[in-house]
């Protein structure tokens, strides 16, 4: 018998105090939308989830960068190999978080070596004040209980 569980962590309280940049605060309501294509695939051991936070410029609102979030996405994120799925969220204090799942690290590195020349990120990365942004990679880990295999 053969058990998988993937894990995060201990999830975003304990990922917010190793990225150091993003407070998390649990009173304050977070807003997250989801694309997950049809071809997505389900975590397995060894999935890589790839995790960004950042704030936005003075002057750029939540609504003018999350059109510009859903194109990034829709017309090259979700069409490099590998990937399974994506998610965005805002806080109050107008940080963005952003989780990307490949399916290997290969993968990732691909599709982050295409991302600055790519047409629809130029407008994306335009709208981010750079210095706050952070990238950090975690690979699932998957517990197998081997007994009666």
């Amino acid at each position: 018998m053969v058990i998988k569980r993937s894990y995060w962590i201990g999830g975003l309280m304990t990922l917010s105090l190793f990225l150091g940049t993003m407070a998390f605060n649990p009173s304050k309501e977070s807003k997250m939308t989801s694309m997950e294509p049809a071809n997505a695939q389900s975590l397995e051991e060894g999935t890589i989830i790839e995790v960004a936070t950042f704030s936005l410029k003075a002057g750029v609102t939540p609504d003018d960068f999350y059109i510009v979030d859903q194109a990034v996405e829709l017309q090259h994120v979700s069409q490099q190999p590998g990937f399974i799925s994506r998610e965005s969220a805002v806080n109050d204090d107008n940080e963005w978080l952003v989780i990307v799942r490949w399916r290997s690290i290969e993968d990732a590195e691909a599709s982050m070596t295409s991302f600055s020349s790519a047409p629809a990120t130029a407008e994306f990365m335009s709208m981010l004040e750079v210095d706050t942004m952070s990238m950090k990679r975690y690979t699932t880990y998957g517990l197998h209980n081997n007994s009666g295999d």
